[in-house]
């Protein structure tokens, strides 16, 4: 997602302390935190029918309690209806 001058990914402690306050100040993010597109990438996953195995390798985790953690949908998503044209061609 952001790269650095070595057209790496950046990290270490200078992402935190220095590149992400810039990054979340000029998108007027206040109070956003890295944790918190974990967070939403957790969500987007479950919500599109990942399994917990499947986040929990996404995640790169090692305990499947972890990845559970960083849910935020309040229920699980549902599978999406079929039109009632297409049962009709069937």
């Amino acid at each position: 997602m952001f790269i650095g001058t070595k057209v790496a990914p950046l990290g270490g402690t200078s992402f935190g302390t220095s590149i992400w306050p810039r990054v979340v100040y000029t998108l007027g993010l206040k109070g956003l935190r890295v944790q918190d597109l974990r967070g939403c990438a957790a969500t987007m996953a479950a919500m599109s029918g990942a399994t917990l195995s499947e986040r929990v390798h996404r995640l790169e985790h090692a305990r499947p309690e972890v990845a559970v953690r960083y849910l935020r949908a309040k229920r699980p998503a549902r599978k999406p209806k079929a039109p009632e044209w297409a049962a009709a061609s069937i």
